[in-house]
């Protein structure tokens, strides 16, 4: 196709650590705010959503998306492969079991000394979560170097293939 093999490795490396990026710091915001606040029925559906999401195979939301992408102009960019792999139930699960078992006690001691949300997520929740979040890295970067559906599906020049993309063209 004219496009040079180390363009589909580098394209591989760049979308794969995006989206670990992006789908990492997205579901940990998202369970932590869900485990905080339970009580809120938009969280309730949220997580109703994210478990529906495992139950189903990856392949049946490339039509959806397919169209959300083209509707909202990230098909074919990068972006929009990057955001299409973010999407990753596992890791909000793996970070919303866990911070049910961070104790209410540390989250107290920590309003007690005057720390906001932010301050009691990033200085006390965070730093208790590092070998989740190395474990939900894991995971997510391996899954999403494999993924060569979605990337086939949003873009649409071979320049923005990824290696199993290109090694399967």
């Amino acid at each position: 196709g004219g496009t040079p093999l180390w363009r589909y490795a580098l394209n591989s490396v760049l979308i794969t650590t995006a989206s670990t990026a992006v789908g990492i710091a997205v579901t940990a915001l998202g369970a932590y705010a869900l485990v905080r606040r339970p009580d809120f029925w938009f969280f309730r559906v949220l997580r109703i959503g994210f478990m529906v999401t495992i139950m189903y195979p990856y392949m049946l939301l490339v039509i959806p998306v397919y169209i959300v992408m083209y509707k909202v102009g990230l098909l074919g960019t990068y972006t929009g492969i990057v955001l299409f792999l973010a999407l990753g139930p596992i890791q909000f699960f793996l970070f919303e079991q866990f911070f049910r078992t961070v104790p209410k006690s540390v989250v107290e001691a920590a309003v007690i000394d005057g720390a906001d949300e932010w301050q009691i997520l990033f200085r006390v929740v965070m730093p208790l979560a590092l070998p989740v979040v190395a474990t939900a890295s894991i995971i997510t970067f391996l899954l999403n170097w494999a993924q060569w559906l979605p990337v086939l599906v949003v873009s649409k020049s071979p320049d923005t293939y990824t290696l199993p993309v290109g090694l399967l063209s």
